[in-house]
């Protein structure tokens, strides 16, 4: 069974998960302007998640640091994510992170995602697109 609680702004602020009879609650607290300030998982853990000067989601940290950084483009989309495990993630965007021969009508659509870690590196990569 799955019970959802709101608050007057419409916020989910209790998720209550119930299986074979245990309750499983994700608790949520907002700011005034909407965003998350922190989440309680059902294991007790908090989550309390960082926001960059525009109010983008910078970081996220529990017991542990998930999330110690992330970095956005021109339209708002994010560029790096750099985790507490030593990996990070980059993704290029269509029309900011090309030549101008791939076009304009992919502008702002995923490109490439690539991550690494020290010496390891994956990369996932979209072919160029048909004119």
């Amino acid at each position: 069974m799955i019970a959802t609680t709101y608050d007057a702004r419409g916020r989910v602020i209790l998720d209550r998960r119930t299986i074979a009879g245990t309750n499983y609650d994700t608790q949520t607290n907002y700011d005034s302007a909407n965003r998350v300030l922190t989440t309680t998982l059902p294991t007790g853990e908090t989550l309390t998640p960082g926001y960059n000067g525009l109010g983008q989601p910078y970081s996220l940290a529990g017991a542990q640091t998930l999330v110690s950084a992330a970095f956005y483009n021109i339209l708002g989309k994010p560029s790096e994510v750099q985790l507490g495990n030593g990996l990070s993630q980059r993704t290029n965007y269509y029309g900011l992170d090309t030549p101008t021969w791939f076009g304009t009508s992919q502008y702002g659509r995923t490109r490439q995602i690539s991550g690494s870690r020290r010496t390891r590196k994956l990369l996932i990569t979209q072919s160029r697109p048909s004119r």
